[in-house]
C-alpha cells in the first residue's frame, strides 16, 4: 500500500499573509496621516478642510475659515444653550460667547472673525464680510435669508464667502 503524503505550503500561506497585511497596514496608515494631517480631528478642524484648494489661493483659504469658524460658533451656541437653561448668548468678546450676568460662558476660539452680530427672526441675506447668530429663525431656501421660526428652540448662522468676482455669496447654516 501506498501511501500519499500532502506537502506542506503552511509556510507559504504564512509568509503571503503576512505580505497581505503589512501591505493593508501601509495603505491604512497612508489614508490616516494622509498629507501629513491626522484625519482624526474634532468636527471644527474638519470642515476647515472642506472647500478644495488651489495652492497660494488666499481667497480658498479665507473661505475655509469662514467656514470653520461658522461651525465653531454653532457648536458653541449649542453648548451655550445647553449650560444656561436655555437661553441663549447675547455677545461675544474674549474669545467667549456670554449673556446675562448669571450665566455660563462658553469658548470660543474664532480663526477669522473678531465679531459676531446677534439678531433674531428675519433676517436678509449677509452681503458682506460678517457672521451673524439669528435666534428664533430658520433658513429659507433661497440666498442666505432667515424667517421666524413658529416655536421651540432654533437658531442659525449666517455668514458669506467670497466667491470669484469679489463678491460675497450668502450662507445659512442650520443646527
Amino acid at each position: 500500500m501506498v501511501y500519499y503524503k500532502p506537502r506542506r505550503r503552511t509556510s507559504k500561506y504564512v509568509a503571503g499573509a503576512a505580505v497581505v497585511l503589512v501591505a493593508a497596514a501601509g495603505v491604512g496608515a497612508y489614508l490616516f496621516f494622509k498629507d501629513g494631517e491626522y484625519y482624526g480631528k474634532q468636527p471644527s478642524e474638519a470642515m476647515a478642510h472642506t472647500v478644495s484648494r488651489v495652492a497660494g489661493d488666499s481667497t480658498g483659504d479665507q473661505n475655509d475659515q469662514r467656514k470653520a469658524d461658522a461651525f465653531a460658533l454653532a457648536h458653541a451656541v449649542d453648548e451655550y444653550y445647553t449650560n444656561n437653561t436655555g437661553h441663549y448668548p447675547t455677545q461675544f468678546s474674549a474669545n467667549k460667547l456670554s449673556g446675562g450676568a448669571e450665566t455660563i460662558a462658553a469658548k470660543l476660539a474664532l480663526t477669522y472673525y473678531t465679531v459676531v452680530q446677534f439678531k433674531q427672526g428675519t433676517q436678509p441675506p449677509i452681503e458682506d464680510d460678517s457672521i451673524r447668530v439669528v435666534v428664533g429663525a430658520v433658513c429659507t431656501p433661497s440666498k442666505g435669508a432667515t424667517v421666524a421660526s413658529t416655536g421651540g428652540r432654533g437658531y442659525v448662522v449666517q455668514y458669506s464667502t467670497r466667491n470669484d468676482f469679489d463678491t460675497f455669496d450668502a450662507k445659512c447654516q442650520e443646527t
